[in-house]
């Protein structure tokens, strides 16, 4: 087992990234694709990203980056704040030899073999733009969605921060990790320790990342712990953004007054208690509303334990923006007013 020790200073700087990582989202879902099991979460995904990947003029490129990118030490740039245009300059930044070794056991193309063989270096500039290819067509078209699953994962381990402290929020991140303060221990790594010395730990959300937390060391800087943010097997289709026009209706001619009110009690992400009270319904009409929305594509939700906690969709988000005007006030519409107050107690 891994186990990474934390003193007092590391405690009070470890923090949840504040967005997801282009690198590490590209890196994994390079996994994803050629992975032999079709995970339930990333069918859909898979289908989709083949589809696009056909038109890309360097295509069969693609499954060579996987090797070529870990060979280049990418793994160390996830969680810094890098984009993908930096992973594809450490790709040009290799040597042709080095190069050469990594993809000889790979099958790529003879010429392109050939040519790292003679210290041709044009073979990694062709990589570097299919990085930037790939990137553009198969994870930065859903970049919304990925990043509306992080959002809401944030919130819940904020939530979870503040009804239970820092212990609490360890102590939940995954099943796979054995928190026992001051130490964390990870299932599944290399039995080995690790000393925060003061840098604190950054826990990264991700979403395309593998199915058990993954700790990325980097001298001098705070430790990566990258932790996957549940998926349902739907998380997918509530995305890419669409347009919306504006100038339509309002949300409440739209939705209804009630579930134009819980769509937007939800941007921060609340839990289905917490909608039921804001808007003054009962809990079985909000977890019904909810489950509206929700198959609308407008909210997702995200489950830990007994507690589901809601947030916005892209397609949600864009449909608040779109349509800013709120509900005069917080409350039920009349007709469902009337129904939960029983025969003749809603009029006057």
């Amino acid at each position: 087992m891994l186990t990474v020790h934390f003193g007092p200073e590391d405690l009070g700087r470890t923090r949840v990234a504040a967005a997801p990582d282009p690198i590490g989202e590209t890196l994994f879902s390079l996994q994803v694709l050629h992975s032999k099991s079709a995970h339930a979460p990333f069918r859909h995904w898979r289908v989709r990203a083949r589809e696009l990947l056909a038109a890309m003029p360097d295509a069969p490129l693609v499954r060579l980056l996987l090797p070529l990118c870990t060979a280049a030490g990418l793994l160390g740039a996830i969680g810094r704040g890098q984009d993908v245009e930096h992973a594809a300059l450490m790709l040009t930044g290799m040597s042709p030899a080095t190069a050469h070794l990594v993809l000889r056991e790979h099958r790529p193309p003879p010429s392109l073999l050939r040519a790292l063989g003679d210290g041709d270096s044009a073979p990694l500039e062709r990589m570097a733009q299919a990085m930037r290819d790939y990137h553009a067509h198969a994870v930065q078209a859903h970049w919304s969605t990925v990043a509306a699953r992080v959002d809401l994962d944030r919130a819940v381990r904020a939530r979870t921060l503040l009804n239970a402290g820092l212990d609490g929020l360890m102590a939940t991140l995954s099943p796979d990790l054995d928190w026992r303060h001051p130490v964390l221990g990870i299932e599944g790594g290399a039995d080995r320790e690790v000393h925060l010395s003061g840098n604190g730990l950054v826990l990264l959300p991700v979403v395309f990342g593998p199915p058990v937390p993954l700790l990325v060391v980097d001298t001098g800087r705070a430790p990566v712990l990258l932790y996957p943010v549940d998926r349902g097997p739907d998380w997918l289709l509530c995305g890419p953004r669409p347009a919306v026009a504006r100038g339509g209706r309002s949300l409440t001619h739209l939705l209804g007054r009630t579930r134009a009110t819980l769509l937007l009690l939800a941007r921060e992400g609340a839990s289905t208690g917490e909608l039921a009270r804001l808007a003054a319904i009962s809990e079985s009409s909000a977890s019904e509303h909810v489950s509206v929305l929700r198959a609308a594509g407008l909210l997702s939700t995200s489950r830990r334990g007994r507690t589901s906690l809601h947030g916005l969709t892209p397609i949600g988000a864009a449909l608040l923006r779109a349509n800013p005007t709120a509900p005069a006030h917080f409350g039920p519409d009349r007709k469902v007013a009337q129904a939960e107050s029983g025969p003749g107690q809603g009029r006057r």
